[in-house]
Parts: structure tokens; C-alpha cells; sequence
């Protein structure tokens, strides 16, 4: 047999050795390169980091600025609701001492509190405020005699704001008023300039609002969050908080006032003696005509409406009734007030006892009628004094039976009368 030489195998562990020689020669050549890039992903990491870490911190000190801004909103509602409590208590002392409702918040005002110590959910909280201001509005309402107007108990002069002019803090041609549900602000419709003038509830100017959109108003309206502006041929919502405008309708009609059930908006028709039934967002839905044998064709005419429990109020020129009540459906329900009793009714409110009180342009007088039609007071005169009237125009009311008025000509400002 012939002999075959052996093949002599390269050792393992030399091949082995020459490749972790050669990864190390790589290593040891990229191992700079390795260090740069660990750390610059190093700095990159502990620059986003940073970053981050101050967004948050950002975000923690907006939330905490709001946070404290919400506490002291809540403390302010609890000091007015206080004060309410405390002019409540004077009017019912004044009124009738023998029969003082006592209704004790101490309990309640501690809740709220100990609620703000231990950081309830503000939503929670903003519950138990308006609940205090529901407890406020039934000890109001508690007795329907207790605020009534009579000569025994006259209603006295408080304040008068502003002088005439464009400028702020002046009115020009101020038409309707509306007080703000929520902090008693005076909202006033000033024709010219076609602007907003915004007051506190003591008759001191906090702002103007304007837009080119706003032509010629006439009145105002609180819906929910927002503010309705009723112009001579258009209405715009506004938000509550920024006076953004929302929404935007215009009418190639005039308009004969604005009124809410919090579901729809209702707009008068000045010449047409029907109401249009609108959404929130003022999109068109229905139309009612107003059916009445005390209107005069071509001559009676809607100049101020209102919406209380079920039925409208409607404040109308040339007819023998010009305050009447109609059904949601259009139905005459009461002829209220005779014409014999108003000369020239430009606005009207109802107060919290639903008793009516009108704005007299023509004798220059704040009239009060029963929700029957009875006239049960009157007050002011033509006149530049305090309490007297030149060109009376627009009414309102608040939710301490304050009324507040404007006029113009002569006086150009708001003045305030209350039982107390």
C-alpha cells in the first residue's frame, strides 16, 4: 500500500488568535470615533433632559399660577355671596323684623375650604359656590311680599356713573341694559359708536367692546358662556371670557328685541309682529306669528321681549295694550298694561317677583306693574339732578332688586335705585 503523507493542520488556537488580533487592531484603530459618538449621545441625552425638565417646570408653574387664580376666583364668589347674605338680612330686618329668615353657611363655607386645603377637583368646588348662590336666590325668592314697592317703603337714589361722549367711560347714545348673572357687571348697548360699555356693579367703567360687525345695538343677552348683541339688523354671540365673536347672523329686517329660554333664541320682528325661533349656534328653526286682535296692521310694532316660565312678554308700540303675554305657539294669553298708563315704553325687565318694571321715555318715569297690570309704583321725573331723567331709555334689574337705568340728551349716564 502506497504510504500518504499527513496534511499538518493550522493550530486552532493561532487562527483564533490572529482574528482577535485583528478585531482588536479595529477596536484599538475606531476606539476614538467609539468614544466620540458615546459622548456627544451622551451631552444630546443630557440636553433633552434638560429640556424636558423645563417644560415641565413650565407646565407646573402654569398649573400652579392657575391653580392659585381658581382659589382666589373661589374666595372672591364666597365674599360676595357673603355680602349678598348680609344685604338680604338688612332688607328683611327693614321689611319685616318680626319674620328674619336665618339660613347659616358656616358649615358649607368650612367645606369649601377644607375642599381647597385638600385640593378637591375645582369643577367640585365650583358646584358648592353656585350651590351657596341657589341658597341665595331661594332666600331672595323666599317671600314674594317681602320685596314689594310701595310708598311706606320708597325706593332710593344709590349711584350715577359715567358723562356723555365717545370716549371711554362715556356714553353717547345708550340704548338697552342687561346685568351679568354672575357678578352683577352693568352691560350697556351704546348705539353710537356702535360699542359695548361694560360697568361694575357700583357704576364704575371696567371696558369697552367693539367690532366692525357691530352696528347700531340696541340690547344684550346672557346665554350660557356666551353674549348676544342684538343690533338694529343683526345679531353676533360673543364668548363670555375673550368677547371673540363666536357667531354672526344678519337680517335684511329690523329687530324688535331678543329674549332666551336657555334652549332657543327668540328674535322680535320690528314690523312684522312675529318672533323667529333660532338655535344657539343662530341658525333659523321656526317663526311665530303673534295673534292678537289689539294689534293695528301696518302700525304695531315689537319693541322689547321676554321669556318667563312659558310665556312672552312682548312690549309693542301703537295698540291700545302695549304690554301683552303670548304661548310659545303665537296664542295671546293677557292683555297687561293699558296704554292710558305708558306714553312712550322704550324697555322692561321683570324682577324676581316677576312684578314688570318699564322704562318710560315719554313722561321720563320708572314705572312697576304687578304681573297683573297693576300699577303699584312709579319714581323720577324729567331733570338733571340725581334720580331725575332726560331721555329715559334702557331698565334692568339685579338679583338684589337694584334697578339701573340709562338715559341720554342732557344726562348721558347710568344711575342705580334699590329698596334699601
Amino acid at each position: 500500500m502506497a504510504s500518504v503523507n499527513p496534511v499538518n493542520p493550522i493550530p486552532v488556537g493561532d487562527k483564533l488568535e490572529r482574528k482577535l488580533n485583528l478585531l482588536k487592531k479595529v477596536i484599538d484603530e475606531n476606539k476614538s470615533e467609539v468614544i466620540r459618538v458615546r459622548e456627544e449621545m451622551k451631552q444630546l441625552i443630557d440636553m433633552k433632559s434638560e429640556e424636558v425638565l423645563r417644560e415641565l417646570d413650565s407646565i407646573w408653574t402654569e398649573v400652579n399660577k392657575r391653580k392659585e387664580k381658581k382659589r382666589q376666583d373661589i374666595e372672591k364668589d364666597i365674599v360676595e355671596i357673603n355680602e349678598h347674605k348680609k344685604a338680604m338680612e338688612k332688607l328683611f330686618l327693614n321689611l319685616n323684623p318680626t319674620a328674619i329668615p336665618t339660613i347659616d353657611f358656616t358649615d358649607t363655607f368650612k367645606s369649601v375650604h377644607k375642599e381647597m386645603d385638600i385640593e378637591i377637583p375645582y369643577i367640585k368646588l365650583t358646584w358648592r359656590v353656585n350651590e351657596l348662590r341657589d341658597s341665595i336666590n331661594k332666600l331672595c325668592g323666599c317671600s314674594k311680599q317681602i320685596l314689594k314697592f310701595s310708598e311706606d317703603n320708597p325706593i332710593q337714589f344709590k349711584w350715577s356713573s359715567s358723562t356723555g361722549g365717545d370716549g371711554d367711560k362715556q356714553l353717547n347714545c345708550p340704548r338697552g341694559i342687561t346685568i351679568n348673572p354672575v357678578n352683577n357687571n352693568i352691560y350697556v348697548a351704546d348705539r353710537y359708536p356702535d360699542r359695548i360699555q361694560i360697568f361694575s356693579k357700583e357704576g364704575d367703567w371696567i371696558r369697552s367692546v367693539k367690532d366692525v360687525k357691530m352696528v347700531n345695538p340696541e340690547n344684550i343677552l346672557f346665554i350660557k358662556n356666551s353674549i348676544l348683541i342684538q343690533c338694529i339688523r343683526c345679531i353676533l354671540k360673543l364668548n363670555d371670557s375673550t368677547f371673540e365673536i363666536e357667531s354672526y347672523k344678519s337680517y335684511g329686517y329690523l329687530i324688535g328685541g331678543i329674549c332666551t329660554d336657555n334652549i332657543h333664541i327668540y328674535v322680535g320682528v320690528y314690523r312684522n309682529m312675529k318672533l323667529i325661533s333660532l338655535s344657539i349656534d343662530l341658525k333659523e328653526e321656526n317663526q311665530i306669528p303673534l295673534i292678537s286682535n289689539f294689534h293695528k296692521q301696518g302700525e304695531t310694532k315689537i319693541r322689547d321681549i321676554s321669556y318667563v316660565e312659558g310665556e312672552f312678554y312682548v312690549l309693542l308700540t301703537v295698540t291700545e295694550y302695549p304690554l301683552q303675554t303670548f304661548s310659545r305657539e303665537g296664542i295671546l294669553l293677557r292683555c297687561l298694561i293699558k296704554n292710558d298708563l305708558l306714553n312712550k315704553a322704550c324697555f322692561f325687565c321683570l324682577d324676581q317677583q316677576f312684578n314688570i318694571i318699564v322704562s318710560d321715555g315719554g313722561t321720563d318715569e320708572v314705572k312697576i306693574f304687578s304681573n297683573e297690570g297693576k300699577l303699584i309704583y312709579q319714581f323720577g321725573k324729567k331733570g338733571t339732578a340725581a334720580g331725575e331723567f332726560s331721555s329715559l331709555y334702557g331698565v334692568a334689574v339685579d338679583n338684589l332688586g337694584s334697578i339701573i337705568t340709562v338715559d341720554w340728551k342732557e344726562n348721558h349716564r347710568l344711575q342705580a335705585f334699590s329698596l334699601f
